[in-house]
């Protein structure tokens, strides 16, 4: 499983930034956060959004990313504080990524 980035717009500021993503159960998930594996050299992440139902494209290479999402995300739904029904999060997926074979930057 290849983690991918995706470049997207917080609501509160229209600052635009980088969020990890991955392909899971079929479906592209953002990753914003992530914790060191059960094994060394992993990593799990925290929650994922799924993005299924939001407008998506494939990035620009200038843009330093693999996909661009149209629909600007608040800060609360990415560090897991938002409950709402507008999205599918998972808190905790069973999701391990090898460090050195997943990632394509630095951890």
């Amino acid at each position: 499983m290849a983690v991918r980035k995706t470049l997207i717009v917080r609501k509160e500021d229209a600052l635009p930034f980088v969020v990890d993503t991955i392909e899971y159960r079929g479906k592209l998930w953002l990753v914003p956060e992530w914790l060191r594996g059960r094994t060394d050299g992993t990593w799990s992440p925290i929650r994922i959004i799924c993005m299924d139902a939001l407008a998506l494209t494939k990035a620009e290479p200038e843009q330093g990313a693999d996909f661009v999402l149209a629909t600007p995300l608040s800060r609360s739904l990415l560090e897991g504080r938002a409950v709402t029904l507008d999205f599918v999060v998972i808190e905790r997926p069973d999701i391990s990524l090898r460090e050195d074979t997943d990632f394509f930057n630095d951890r």
